[in-house]
């Protein structure tokens, strides 16, 4: 009987686990969103500016298809950001045909590649005017 009694004995310490591990996630979560949502508006105000639907910037696999139709790319290869290794150099690529599309040069193509949630906000609210497509639309190589 006392080691049932024992058994079912409490002091709190697994509420207090439960707790650590809903804040141990809850944190992560909140900056992963948060970086999220910054790299979505900026993306929105972009799209904006391209005269695309600023919605699309919400939508994963979509938003990928429409960079590369605002740089001149077919939408086909915004699904390619979708392929392990060749999504790296794509989205390296779109993102430089983005910044000269906004007249910006390859340095900030570069830095929107690799810090896109810091750089899409600067420059979809910049005074960065949108200058039409830098490859030919009839163009369908991928380099």
């Amino acid at each position: 009987m006392i080691q049932l009694i024992l058994a079912q004995y409490d002091n709190g310490g697994d509420a207090g686990g439960l707790f650590a591990c809903c804040c141990s996630c809850a944190i992560p979560l909140t900056i992963f969103l948060a970086v999220f949502v910054l790299a979505a508006v900026g993306l929105f105000k972009l799209f904006t500016k391209a005269n695309k639907p600023g919605w699309a910037a919400f939508i994963p696999v979509y938003n990928g298809m429409v960079m590369a139709e605002i740089v001149g790319r077919p939408s086909w290869h915004g699904l390619l950001l979708l392929v392990p290794v060749l999504g790296v150099i794509m989205a390296i690529l779109i993102c430089i045909e983005l910044a000269k599309s906004f007249g910006k040069d390859t340095v900030f193509g570069v830095l929107l590649a690799l810090f896109s949630p810091i750089m899409m906000p600067i420059l979809g609210f910049s005074s960065a005017t949108y200058s039409g497509p830098v490859r030919d639309p009839n163009n369908t190589s991928l380099f």
